[in-house]
């Protein structure tokens, strides 16, 4: 059967729409994954090198431990959220109630306090990495899309800020386009919005000042951007900052409340949209740009 096949183009032997564009387009920067003809169990990555003008070598590996490795990472992921979740709101409710107790000792009220706040701690975290099992879970990106008004979210996530004691040493501006919404989500662009902003706010010294930007590029495409004058972040942490629990200052982020997840999520909510998350840091000038298809712009 080999011997047979000799001669024949890839995508006769390979019925693969996606192997198809890629030997069309000539693309050497994309990478797709197919199943092997010969086992489906078999997963494999391939992609283009130039080797000279009109020569490509095409290129396949097995990825297929790799891929499993990820798909049980994810499964510990969201079993442990689920187990974790009830007894932790039991504890922190018990917490709650020693909290107010009038005849606990004036003594152990503090350790208390931190019991309680380390339980609501570990409950925003479970919280999150049950977000991040929902966002990688390929059933659950059949999601609901509707016309997110966008400048609204905008106003009320700086009226919320304006609440809350980050307003007394951070400053909040906005700039965006009225007349522009997104075809989305709205559950998790609210998340994204509430992530990076809560992002610049945990992660930068008093008296920072925070931009917020909602526009539409010359190309189409309709970005979000926070933008701060912070300190930055060193360049050798930047290509990391959207691994799950990766932390720049680990003992500052943990003191500010942070789960380590916010930027995960982030970036798996722009995957589901079909956009991008783009970091740039240096002295003065950190940017998070998330930025959705022209497909999904909406005028109004």
């Amino acid at each position: 059967q080999i011997e047979l096949d000799w001669g024949n183009r890839l995508d006769n032997l390979i019925r693969s729409s996606e192997l198809h564009a890629l030997l069309a387009a000539a693309e050497t920067d994309k990478k797709i994954r197919l199943h092997s003809p010969l086992d489906d169990q078999i997963i494999l990555q391939a992609h283009l090198v130039s080797v000279q003008k009109n020569l490509f070598l095409f290129n396949v590996r097995d990825i297929s431990q790799g891929v499993h490795l990820q798909q049980t990472r994810k499964a510990f992921f969201a079993n442990a959220s689920h187990e974790l979740r009830t007894p932790l709101t039991v504890l922190a409710g018990y917490l709650e109630l020693f909290e107010d107790e009038t005849e606990l000792p004036e003594h152990l009220l503090p350790a208390v306090q931190q019991a309680r706040a380390q339980a609501e701690r570990m409950q925003r975290i479970i919280s999150d990495m049950l977000s991040l099992s929902k966002l990688e879970n390929d059933e659950q990106r059949r999601m609901i899309e509707t016309e997110i008004n966008v400048p609204e979210l905008l106003n009320e996530i700086a009226m919320s800020l304006g609440d809350t004691l980050a307003a007394d040493s951070h400053s909040l501006s906005l700039n965006f386009d009225p007349n522009l919404y997104l075809l989305g989500h709205e559950p998790e662009l609210l998340s994204v919005l509430t992530n990076l902003t809560d992002n610049a706010i945990r992660h930068t010294p008093p008296d920072t000042h925070i931009q917020i930007d909602w526009q539409q590029r010359a190309n189409g495409q309709v970005c979000l951007s926070v933008e701060d004058n912070g300190p930055g972040i060193p360049a050798q942490h930047i290509g990391h900052l959207t691994e799950r629990f990766y932390r720049v200052d680990k003992g500052r982020a943990r003191d500010k409340g942070g789960t380590g997840l916010g930027l995960a999520i982030v970036k798996h909510v722009m995957l589901n949209h079909g956009g991008s998350l783009d970091i740039t840091s240096k002295a003065g000038c950190t940017r998070f740009t998330a930025c959705f298809p022209s497909t999904r712009a909406i005028r109004k």
